[in-house]
């Protein structure tokens, strides 16, 4: 199929992929078009293949998508023989899908695929392409889509077992097996045809089919109208013929009866002892068959499990039993005639083996139908549910069985034995409502399995134990596969636990159920006072290893005490806190966490609270007794102890509860009781009594403390006996703070400095207080007082509220008029109903003063309830007595005096008359404006709409008569009120009567309000808008009427919404609406401006009232793309010139800028000259162009510019572009306008003489001219010729050079050749390889000297700082090279790869400052391109040794495979031995320049031994074959360990008795006109099948022309003679024959030959660099997110500027430097045109990271111009790469410390680090002046005295007994 075709179907899957969690088990997802039908997984290569309807898909074990290959539909008919043709079948072919049946790998590792079109015939697909087939045309597999096909290849044979189901056609047979090959020639070796009434009448469905032991079986399901069986059938695999069939039913009973129906099956290999069937086979393999069945009258399912060698031993049963004459009738015998003969003598002893394999002596039976049942108990079973689908694994020790079901679940079930088994975890919800397939598939390690629904593959891990924190959720459901590893404290497989120890020692690894976790049983004793140290016993749960030792770890103090184990008991001590300086504070007690820590695993794994606590911190008697400690309470010291502490003063000791003393109760404490409720006046003396318990009797020592607020006074008490106290009421005010009129004082009992505590605690007593002057503020109030409380004596004095002892003046009885102040509301509706407040003073002193209320003569009627003494009347409004609208004052009487308000009361009407609007949406939330008459009337107004509420809002304001009242009342004015809707609960799109409530008033006047469908979003479009927003979006859907005011809004991803964020939308129709697009969030839109990326991505919401549907588009409306694409702003430029003033030359105006068109189109620009618009007619990313008004528009008045102005409008974005002059010209008059014709007229006969001229000339040029068309003609047929050979190559090369690309493996370096080679390419020995006591052999004497100073000298580079001025004062001398700067860079790492973390650290300092010093100057982009410092080739060298891994395990394969792609290429042509010139190349500069057409000869080569086929063209030289055959000879070697070419000879063998050596040069060798020639086969006339063989190099060589020993000597070049090969130096243009010269630029569409070629593999490659993965390593994220860092820090906005430090950085430092030198990374050879390839891909990837636009043209290099179309697609690669980094989570300094060790573990062996140190201390030698004065000069390194360091350093390596700098 053509790779074009391919693509273009690729994509035909729908692909998706997320990420979901389930039951804590990670799910991977991948959805396809196409129905799905079989599933293999090959775990060699990593690779899932699925079979579906038309498709066979290639996915890597990511779920990724790989490779599709189409198989329909096709032209089919089923009734048609093979091969179908409509002419030869003489039916109707169609359309007709095909639908897999067969997918299965055969033993050469090829995968075989069956459909159900062309009679189930199959094809044999490569793996590395399985778009190439080979076709099988036979009858095999079932030709209908629902009839089953079950194949499989036995393991010892490799013979294909097939079955399939009757399917009406006589071409297939119903069991057959094949002998398969992998060509097409398969042979049919026996098959089995059911007899026609079998066929007919049952339908037989084959569920699975396998090998175990020396037997294949078939697994099926019979069926007819009334019955239902499941059978197992056996063959010997021995037996070619099928002769041994046998089968036996399969029963499966549970407590559902039988389950009749075979689901699925499958098989496992075990030797756990709990599955054996039969006793005595302990240690033996067996086989366990699980089968899924289910009944056929329920949804009922079960698991059964069956013994192979117990189904063996029942089927031998069977076949004993037929032999004896015990046949089973049959209703539909499977086969015609006898199908069992009576067996032989009783006296000759049968094998099994010989009953089941039919052989002799036993006679030949026809097949046994066996009717003795396999029979198994369902070891579980289901209720209502149907499984269809099971696999099996194996953990530590169970058998996990994980079955599909019906409706898309997946089951986890742990088989506990042989008859029961448990589910452990729940349903894994795969896709809900779609069955699972029979095809499950386990990856190699067990850890993932791969399942199928209807159109779905999911990706589940069976265990993630990982995930699991805890040891009781690691246990919680007892998974098979997971353990508590305790002292490594995490969940884990029990082989990752712990290192092999003596098994005698207890287990490490917990399983079972969540009891068994260790834990600390009991502490001993359970807490400790923080004055004492005490010894805890730990009893724990289980033993502990002991050859660990342990420490008790007290968490919070962050203290550790040794351990010791004894049995299941841990001792330690406690640590002295107080000793450790910590304190408890105010608090009485400290829980922390005690843990026991290990020292094996330096983790702490078990752990329990353990109490420490001070009894000083108890400062009450109560605490102190009451408490859990061994506490003491002594009375007259007033203080809490320890119990052994000190002796109590009298020894009046109270002991806490828990002590084993006496007394120990708390009632034994002091404390005194609450005085019973009295009143007190403040100011007023008065003594009281407080009754206590247990008083200390030192009378003398009491005070009474009165306190309210922060007010405190302090009275001296009486102790009248041990059981009461006299207090005095202070003479002082207390209550200075509030204008409480009563209020509670505390009052505390002080004794000896301390409380005495309350019955309450330590809470204070409390005592009521009063004062007058606040309980009446005015008469009415007073009187009350007085008249309802006479104890506190409080009369209405001339001065006010005073207490009766207090008064001084007259005593008044009664009150003076009552006044009104305050009316609310002023209104009531006609009929009344309203409750009107009346507040004022004097209004009664009780509610009965209350005689009558009236408004405007109506009457008022009190409520009793609502009454304020003095203050306010709440009454409820009456009918107005004259039915119609009055006004009137509101009157009160207060027993006799009656008082009036000062304004009117109104009795109003209020009039509903009209609703805007009169629609909304069902979900309400519309705002309606009711319009009418008196709509404030009253105080509760209620709008309905039908039975729903129209809800008015509220508003807190001053109400009007009351001055500084303040009341909640409606929003509705004298004429205007607005409501919002409610939700339509009933869905009614009729009209409901609106109707409104003022109190009791109901008013209706016919207004209607209806219901409408809620708005509904189809589309918005477009999608785009500039970053400040106000890009017009067309909103298309339903009902968009039914909203009066729709805004839009970004979601942000919150449930909050932003008001601010809001843009009002215009409705123009019912389907349509325009919208402004809301500016981007400042956050996001300095994202944008960030990132290498074009745009940024936000949700799009709508806010139509309270339509929830159309906030949550993404969620309600899925088919509708409502993400909003915000790119960058636009930026237009300013006229230039003076004053900004452009003169108008032309008819159209063009303004310049930049991202004009990125999200603007036409419409979305308007640009005014003045007041009048210049009509856009071209817009593009850098320019507009509009058409300004004919004549120019007057500018603005009063500006100093009388010119109009020019202005851009683009959204919410302007731009004041300038000024506008129009150039209004000039006219010509008419004496100017004559000439011009006249001097026309002579121009015109001018023109006619001259083209007169030129007709009599052309006669003659006719005839050259026909001349140079024969030489053009044959030109061009020498270019079509050229290029018609390109294109053939081009179509047919990628398929050839595909199946010769198998490499056998990959021949990587070790981590340290790599690394030298990285380091220091192009070299081959270095110091750093050799001891550096070699180079000292001399100097022995000072050796001890030398080896000091050299460990003194890697002490002071471990230093920050004097590292940091090494580096920086190198840089600075002038002699100092870029070599010098490459070398120092490689020796550090050589140095530091042991310790990658302190060499890391370097570089983040030298790169903080290369990019200060890249930000200050001119051009910031330049940092990291060119290797001008030490930082930027020890980046490059950090990159490549953090890299290795991933390089070899994941990029390299993909590198490697390009290399030998390039290589296989390019010697499939000539390639010129001396230019290095080659046919096939990349390189135009390595382009050879001649048509030569080679012959491929194969010739059969012998060396060592060994004879193989080796291709090689009949032009190579001599060693360009040898070369050939050497590869051949020895592919699977690497380069380093084969034979060197130079060292063999290549003999010919002309006949069986003469061999002639072929050399480059000999006598023979052609020399001419000073050029020798060197010889290729084809001059030794070499032909293709002759032998050939190469041998060690011989002193001795023969001649071509003799046949004797006489040798051929080589002739050494004469002086000044040109060698060449196929062309010559001096060539431009190549002549052959007497044909007409070839231009050489015709012979460069090769270059698109190869590049044709080799596009895959080109493309592999870059996909994989440019691919972030799980593979990636995290110093990429950590570097990227540096130089992200570095921009932010320095103010760096333009993106192309951190676009280009990431391509500087990664791909120019690290890839391209790999891709170029392959040989770096593999032990490969690399010839010279290899690397010229590899340099243009090299290029290509650098061109494909630059953000610049390269302009090509006719006269650009060819290498730019190859690769011109697809750079783009490889630049969106690379910034899809770089966003991807960028979205990944951030690397923790844990996480990057973790894969730098990993790294600095990596074996470095060759290397002497000494040498190293050696190298590098040369720059120390030659420039020590410069570095000791800078160390000196440095701040930190003088303190650190570095310099004097390494002056001793100098003295110990040199022997200098003076420092040069002293």
């Amino acid at each position: 199929m053509p790779s074009t075709y391919k693509m273009l179907h690729l994509w035909t899957a729908v692909f998706l992929l997320c990420w979901i969690k389930v039951s804590s088990v990670t799910l991977v997802s991948q959805n396809f078009s196409n129905p799905l039908n079989h599933m293999v997984i090959n775990t060699r290569d990593g690779f899932l293949y699925i079979g579906a309807m038309n498709r066979i898909y290639q996915l890597d074990l990511s779920l990724n998508m790989t490779e599709e290959t189409i198989t329909g539909p096709k032209n089919d008919n089923p009734k048609c023989a093979l091969p179908v043709r409509e002419t030869q079948c003489g039916m109707k072919l169609s359309l007709t899908n095909n639908y897999n049946k067969v997918l299965l790998l055969n033993q050469e590792n090829k995968l075989i695929s069956c459909g159900s079109i062309f009679q189930g015939s199959c094809h044999v697909r490569n793996l590395q392409n399985i778009s190439i087939s080979t076709d099988i045309n036979q009858p095999m597999a079932a030709n209908q889509r629902n009839a089953s096909t079950v194949a499989f290849i036995t393991h010892k044979s490799g013979i294909l077992y097939l079955a399939t189901s009757y399917t009406r056609s006589d071409l297939l047979e119903d069991i057959s097996i094949w002998r398969v090959f992998h060509k097409k020639n398969w042979k049919k070796l026996a098959s089995i045809r059911y007899s026609d009434k079998f066929r007919k009448n049952v339908d037989l469905q084959y569920i699975t089919g396998f090998s175990d032991s020396d037997y294949s079986y078939f697994l099926t399901v019979h069926s007819t109208d009334n019955f239902n069986e499941s059978k197992i059938i056996q063959f010997c695999e021995n037996d070619t013929d099928l002769n041994s069939f046998v089968d036996a039913p399969l029963h499966c009973h549970g407590k559902h009866g039988n389950y009749s129906i075979l689901r699925a099956a499958s098989i496992i290999h075990t030797t756990y002892s709990k599955y054996h069937f039969q006793k005595g086979l302990n240690k033996q393999n067996i086989t366990l068959l699980m089968g899924v069945f289910s009944s056929a009258t329920s949804r009922h399912s079960a698991l059964c499990l069956f013994d192979m060698e117990s189904v063996r031993q029942k089927i031998l049963e069977n076949i004993r039993q037929c032999f004896d004459g015990n046949r089973h009738q049959m209703n539909y015998p499977y086969f015609q005639g006898d199908y069992c003969v009576t067996a032989i003598k009783q006296d000759k002893q049968m094998t099994p083996e010989q009953y089941m394999c039919n052989i002799e002596p036993l006679p030949v039976y026809a097949k046994v139908i066996g009717h003795l049942p396999v029979e198994s108990k369902a070891v579980l079973t289901f209720s209502n549910e149907t499984l269809t689908s099971v696999a099996m694994t194996k953990s530590t020790s169970h058998i996990v069985v994980l079955a599909g079901t019906s409706n898309g679940h997946l089951k986890k079930i742990v088989l506990k034995n042989r008859t029961h088994a448990r589910q452990y975890s729940k349903n894994i919800v795969l896709d809900e409502g779609n069955p699972v397939l029979a095809d499950m598939q386990l990856d190699n390690n067990s850890e993932y399995i791969f399942v199928m629904t209807t159109e779905k593959v999911h990706k589940v891990k069976i265990q993630d134990c990982e995930s699991r924190k805890s040891c009781q959720k690691c246990l919680a459901d007892e998974d098979p596969f997971c353990g508590w590893c305790f002292l490594e404290d995490r969940c884990t497989f029990k082989s990752q636990c712990g290192k092999n120890f003596d098994q005698n020692q207890k287990e490490r690894w917990l399983s079972g159920p969540a009891n068994k976790c260790i834990s600390i049983f009991d502490i001993t004793p359970q807490s400790v006072s923080v004055t004492s140290v005490k010894k805890l016993i730990l009893e724990m749960s289980t033993q502990l290893p002991n050859e660990s030792t342990y420490h008790c770890v007290f968490i919070q103090l962050n203290t550790t005490t040794p351990a010791s184990i004894h049995r299941r008991y841990v001792h330690c001590e406690t640590p002295n806190i107080i000793k450790g300086g910590y304190t408890l504070g105010e608090t009485s007690s400290l829980t922390v966490t005690l843990a026991l820590h290990s020292s094996e695993t330096a983790k702490m794994f078990v752990r329990k609270n353990f109490t420490f606590y001070d009894c000083s911190a108890f400062k009450w008697c109560t605490k102190c007794a009451n408490s859990e400690f061994n506490c003491k309470w002594c009375i007259y010291d007033n203080k809490c102890f320890h119990s052994s502490n000190k002796n109590c003063s009298k020894n009046k000791t109270i002991y806490a509860k828990l002590s084993s003393e006496f007394p120990k109760s708390a009632q034994n404490c002091p404390r005194v009781d609450q005085p019973k409720k009295t009143l007190f006046h403040e100011g007023l003396p008065a003594n009281f009594t407080i009754h206590g318990h247990n008083l200390p009797q030192r009378p003398n020592r009491y005070y009474c403390l009165f306190k309210y607020g922060d007010t405190k006074h302090k009275n001296k008490a009486i102790s009248v006996n041990y059981r009461q106290i006299s207090c005095t009421v202070p003479k002082e005010k207390l209550n200075k703070i509030d204008s409480k009129a009563i209020f509670n004082v505390s009052v505390s009992v002080i004794w000896e400095e301390r409380t005495i505590e309350s019955e309450n605690g330590p809470e204070p007593l409390k005592i009521e207080f009063y004062r007058c002057d606040r309980v009446g503020a005015d008469c009415g109030q007073c009187l009350s007082t007085y008249w309802r409380y006479p104890s506190m004596k409080c009369v209405w004095c001339s001065t006010g509220c005073e207490n009766e002892v207090e008064c001084s003046g007259k005593i008044m009885d009664s009150c003076p008029a009552p006044k009104i102040t305050c009316v609310y509301p002023m209104s009531s509706p006609v009929r009344g109903g309203t409750n009107v407040t009346i507040e004022g003073q004097n209004l009664g002193i009780r509610f009965e003063d209350v005689k009558n209320v009236t408004l405007d003569g109506n009457a008022c009627e009190p409520i009793k309830s609502q009454y304020k003494v003095s203050k306010r009347i709440v009454c409820k409004a009456g009918h107005s007595s004259s039915s119609q609208e009055s006004q009137g004052y509101v009157k009160v009487k207060i027993n006799d005096s009656w008082t009036s308000s000062t304004k009117y009361f109104f009795y109003k009407d209020p009039q509903v008359l009209k609703i805007i609007p009169n629609i909304g949406p069902m979900s309400g939330g519309s705002l309606i404006t009711i319009m009418g008459r008196h709509l404030n009337t009253g105080m509760n107004i209620v709008a309905k709409i039908g039975s729903f509420d129209c809800h008015i809002q509220s508003l807190t304001v001053p109400t009007g008569s009351c001055g500084d009242q303040i009341t909640n009342i409606t929003s509705c004015e004298e004429k205007r009120c607005i409501c919002k809707t409610s939700k339509n609960t009933r869905n009614t799109t009729k009209p409901l009567d609106f109707t409104m409530m003022f109190d009791d008033h109901r008013c209706n006047h016919k207004n209607f309000f209806r219901y409408l469908t809620d708005p509904v979003i189809s589309r918005i479009h477009p999608l785009k808008s500039i970053s400040s927003g106000g890009m017009n979006l067309t909103v298309t859907g339903q009902n968009f009427h039914a909203v009066k005011y729709p805004k839009m809004y970004i979601s942000s991803g919150s449930t909050q919404l932003n008001k601010t964020k809001y843009e009002n939308c215009v409705v123009l129709n019912n389907t349509t609406m325009i919208c402004p697009t809301p500016p981007c969030p400042i956050s996001l839109n300095h994202h944008i401006t960030r990132r290498a990326v074009r745009s940024h991505q936000e949700q799009l919401a709508f806010l139509m009232d309270d339509v929830q549907t159309v906030q949550n588009l993404n969620r309600t409306h899925t088919s509708t793309k409502s993400v909003l694409h915000y790119f960058r702003d636009p930026v237009i430029n300013p006229f230039s010139g003076i004053d900004r003033i452009k003169r108008l030359k032309a008819e159209v105006l063009i303004i310049d800028g930049k991202n004009l068109n990125l999200a603007a189109r036409e419409s979305d620009v308007i640009v005014r000259i003045g007041n009048e618009r210049c009509n856009i007619t071209t817009l593009s990313i850098h320019q507009l162009v509009c058409r300004p008004p004919a004549v120019q528009p007057p500018g603005e008045e009063g500006k100093d510019i009388s010119l109009p102005a020019v202005v851009v409008i683009i959204g919410y974005k302007q731009f004041n572009v300038g000024y506008l002059e129009y150039d209004t010209g000039m006219s010509l008059p008419m004496n100017i306008i004559i000439g011009i014709a006249t001097a026309g007229f002579i121009v015109v006969i001018l023109i006619s003489l001259t083209m007169i001229t030129y007709w009599r000339k052309s006669t003659q040029a006719e005839r050259r001219y026909k001349k140079m068309q024969i030489q053009l003609d044959n030109l061009e047929s020498n270019v079509r010729n050229e290029c018609k050979q390109a294109f053939a190559e081009l179509q047919t090369d990628v398929t050839d050079l595909t199946s010769d690309l198998l490499p056998s493996g990959f021949p990587v370096w070790d981590y340290s050749q790599y690394t030298f080679k990285v380091l220091f390419p192009g070299v081959s020995d270095h110091p750093i390889l050799h001891p550096h006591t070699e180079r000292m052999a001399g100097r022995s004497p000072g050796m001890v000297f030398m080896e000091t100073g050299l460990q003194q000298f890697h002490h002071l580079l471990n230093n920050k700082y004097f590292l940091l001025t090494f580096i920086r004062t190198l840089e600075c001398q002038k002699g100092f090279s870029i070599r010098d700067k490459v070398n120092v860079a490689s020796l550090l790492l050589i140095i530091y790869q042991n310790n990658m973390e302190y060499a890391t650290d370097i570089l983040k300092a030298l790169l903080d400052e290369l990019v200060e010093k890249s930000v200050a100057s001119r051009h910031p982009k330049l940092m990291l391109r060119r290797t001008e410092s030490v930082v930027e080739k020890l980046l490059t060298n950090w990159l490549s040794i953090c890299l290795y891994k991933y390089l070899k395990e994941h990029a390299g394969p993909a590198l490697f495979k390009l290399y030998k792609a390039i290589k296989l290429q390019v010697e499939k042509g000539p390639v010129d031995f001396v230019t290095g010139d080659a046919r096939y190349s990349l390189s135009e500069d390595r382009l050879l320049r001649e048509k030569i057409e080679p012959k491929t000869l194969s010739l059969s080569v012998e060396h060592s031994r060994e004879i193989i086929q080796c291709k090689v063209l009949d032009c190579d030289t001599i060693t360009q074959a040898k070369e050939k055959m050497v590869e051949a000879l020895y592919k699977n070697t690497s380069y380093s360990q084969r034979p060197p070419v130079h060292d063999l000879d290549l003999e010919w063998y002309q006949d069986s008795n003469s061999h002639v050596t072929l050399q480059d040069e000999d006598s023979t060798t052609l020399y001419k006109d000073g050029w020798r020639k060197l010889n290729t086969l084809s001059h030794y006339k070499v032909s293709d099948g002759d032998n050939v063989a190469l041998v060690r190099r011989q002193q001795s060589i023969k001649t071509i022309n003799d046949s004797s020993s006489v040798p051929i000597m080589r002739i050494d070049s004469d002086s000044g003679t040109k060698i060449w090969h196929l062309v010559k130096l001096n060539d431009d243009v190549q002549v052959k024959d007497d044909s007409m010269k070839m231009i050489s630029e015709i012979f460069l569409t090769r270059l698109l030959s190869t590049k044709g070629t080799l596009q895959k593999f080109v493309d592999d490659l870059f996909k994989t660099i440019l691919t972030v993965d799980n593979a990636l390593p995290p110093v990429v994220k950590y570097l990227f997110d540096y130089l992200d860092e570095a921009a932010l820090q320095y103010n760096i906005t333009d993106a192309e500027v951190v676009h280009t430090w990431k391509s500087n950085s990664l791909p120019l430092r690290f890839w391209v430097n790999i891709i170029k030198n392959p040989d770096f990374v593999y032990d490969i050879n690399k010839p010279h045109i290899v690397d010229s390839c590899l340099s243009v891909i090299a290029q290509t990837f650098m061109d494909s990271c630059s953000t610049t636009e390269h302009r090509l043209g006719k006269d650009s290099p060819s290498n730019k111009l190859l690769y011109a179309k697809d750079i783009p697609n490889y630049k969106k690669l690379v910034e899809r790469y770089y966003n991807d980094i960028l979205e990944m989570p951030p690397v923790s300094d844990q996480d990057m410390n973790s894969y730098l060790t990993e790294v600095s573990q990596m074996p470095t062996g060759m290397f002497y680090v000494p040498s190293a140190l050696v190298e590098l201390y040369n720059y120390i030698s030659k420039y020590n002046k410069e570095i000791l004065l800078a160390l000196d000069n440095e701040v930190l390194t003088h303190k650190q005295q570095l310099s004097h360091k390494l002056g001793q350093v100098i003295a110990m390596i040199e022997g200098q007994p003076k420092m040069a700098y002293l």
